[in-house]
């Protein structure tokens, strides 16, 4: 959290004669200001957080960052601030990222096989993403007892080419069949996730939004100035 001071050294001739000028003057001066800040750091946010952690997309930020602007003429409720939507899923675990934490209900982990261009670097394909699973269905093997095997082989058949088959700690697809008529015969198969049922990921504190928000807080002096200025020269004072 950044805040605007309005009495530093640096600005207090600023603010003082912008109190004398008008009524709103000096109000839409920090108004301005505040936004703006709050706007530079939505723009910076890829720049920052491209040091901090793997981005599988490039628009991630400017999408899913949003910003509520400062209104009105009351200094003391005046504020501007940049977060994200909290009902997009996507953003669920920024908090876990800024902070440090755990982000539970990491049962599916994928792998690059999951992922486009097949790097860890990139996002899950739109099929494979778990929601995506989960609507489909996927047939549950334990890889351990007797009979195991002939069991996945048999899900596999059943769930068809496209399905998904869990055997043991392992998602995998159905990528091809083939003799399926008669129940036998060879299986191709893509291994897609790493499945723990119940696994929470800890996650080491990046601070990812308190530095962003220092980067342009530094810069909110020769905003207000820059403000100021255009108020001044709006009421014939420059």
């Amino acid at each position: 959290m950044a805040f605007l001071n309005v009495n530093s050294d640096a600005v207090v001739k600023y603010t003082d004669k912008l109190e004398r000028s008008s009524r709103s003057a000096f109000p839409v001066a920090v108004r301005q200001t505040l936004n703006g800040a709050a706007f530079g750091s939505k723009k910076t946010l890829p720049t920052v957080t491209k040091h901090k952690f793997t981005i599988r997309s490039k628009g991630f930020f400017n999408k899913f960052s949003t910003v509520q602007p400062a209104k009105g003429f009351n200094l003391a409720s005046m504020k501007a601030t940049i977060g994200f939507l909290p009902t997009d899923p996507a953003t669920a675990n920024l908090e876990a990222q800024e902070f440090g934490g755990q982000i539970k209900n990491r049962s599916f982990v994928p792998m690059d096989t999951a992922r486009t261009s097949k790097s860890k670097l990139k996002n899950v394909r739109r099929p494979f993403r778990v929601e995506s699973l989960k609507s489909q269905g996927v047939a549950h093997i334990r890889k351990t007892g007797k009979g195991a095997r002939s069991k996945f082989i048999r899900a596999a058949f059943e769930a068809g080419k496209g399905g998904f088959v869990l055997y043991g700690n392992t998602l995998f697809r159905v990528d091809r069949i083939n003799n399926k008529a008669k129940g036998r015969g060879k299986i191709k198969l893509t291994p897609l996730y790493n499945y723990k049922k119940g696994r929470a990921v800890k996650i080491k504190a990046t601070k990812f939004m308190a530095q962003n928000s220092t980067l342009n807080a530094r810069k909110m002096d020769a905003l207000y100035i820059t403000n100021a200025k255009r108020q001044f020269e709006k009421i014939g004072l420059l």
